[in-house]
């Protein structure tokens, strides 16, 4: 307590806005609750932790934040408490031209410091899962796991050819069923006829088209979706309507595995871009009919189950 009013003596005499503020004692508050939770996140985080998803939500749904938000209701109390009560300051101190501005800068420096307790809540749980499954062993796991998710058959629908995205000129839009109005924000998407001026398949009497859509404004509220080209895919090898060729889908994303994603991270172009990076792989098996290389994908499948599954920890 000593060293404490020896502190709250020297800023009265040189700096009395940050002592009025009551700026370094909560300022320490706020850093030892950063590193509260930062420990906090290490240690909640354990194997049985690691099979959930959406692992990164988990400062908002379990009991981190409510705990979290009585600390800080209590904080704010206790500055607000002593700062406007019987507050005599401005009485014995002229107030500086920028009295207010930095008054203002402290207290929003305070309330980012508490509002950003969850980022080290989240740093704790990456540098957890560092240890628990390092960056080499990760990569691993999604490789297996999502080499083998096409063999899983979980939807017919992911075999159909419009949801091819490799090789090039894929992915396209398949616009024989897609066409948007100009609702604005809204934009509605409804079936129309086939343009057959313009190249197309045609698969047992069923028709599709690839090409392009494009934007155009038509005002600062209102813009409209249109086809801006369309695109010849019929050069490309092993075109069927269901074929392996086409299924587009990974069953893990590495952002989510590295606890980074966002509602943009496990989007469809997401999916598709990350999918492109093992197709080379999956589709040169297919060409070549490799039944022992899909053996081994399988196998390696079952034995990161084995791992997430039956192991209290994963075994390198």
């Amino acid at each position: 307590m000593k060293f404490y009013r020896q502190i709250q003596q020297f800023l009265i005499e040189r700096y009395p806005i940050i002592w009025n503020t009551h700026f370094i004692p909560i300022l320490f508050i706020g850093f030892s609750l950063h590193l509260l939770y930062f420990y906090l996140g290490y240690f909640n985080l354990d194997y049985l932790f690691l099979k959930q998803f959406s692992i990164s939500n988990l400062f908002y749904t379990n009991y981190s934040f409510g705990i979290y938000s009585i600390i800080c209701l209590l904080a704010f109390i206790y500055f607000g408490f002593r700062f406007f009560t019987h507050n005599s300051f401005l009485n014995f101190y002229p107030i500086e031209p920028l009295y207010f501005w930095k008054n203002f800068a402290i207290i929003f420096t305070l309330i980012f410091v508490f509002l950003t307790v969850s980022v080290s809540f989240e740093n704790g749980m990456k540098a957890k899962l560092d240890k628990l499954l390092p960056e080499k062993q990760r990569n691993k796991m999604i490789e297996d796991i999502n080499m083998a998710y096409p063999f899983l058959f979980n939807d017919v629908n992911q075999y159909q050819i419009d949801q091819r995205v490799y090789p090039d000129p894929f992915p396209l839009t398949e616009l024989s069923r897609t066409e948007a109005n100009d609702d604005g924000a809204n934009q509605i998407r409804r079936t129309h006829g086939i343009n057959f001026e313009k190249p197309y398949l045609n698969f047992n009497g069923r028709t599709y088209q690839f090409g392009h859509l494009q934007e155009i404004k038509l005002d600062s509220c209102n813009s409209k979706v249109e086809v801006k080209d369309y695109v010849d895919v019929s050069g490309v090898d092993n075109l069927q309507e269901y074929s392996f060729y086409n299924f587009s889908r990974i069953y893990i994303s590495k952002d989510d595995a590295n606890l980074q994603y966002s509602l943009d991270d496990i989007s469809k172009y997401n999916h598709e871009y990350q999918y492109i990076e093992i197709a080379p792989k999956l589709h040169q098996i297919y060409k070549n009919k490799d039944q022992k290389a899909i053996e081994t994908i399988l196998f390696n499948l079952i034995e990161q189950c084995k791992k997430i599954s039956n192991s209290s920890k994963f075994e390198p």
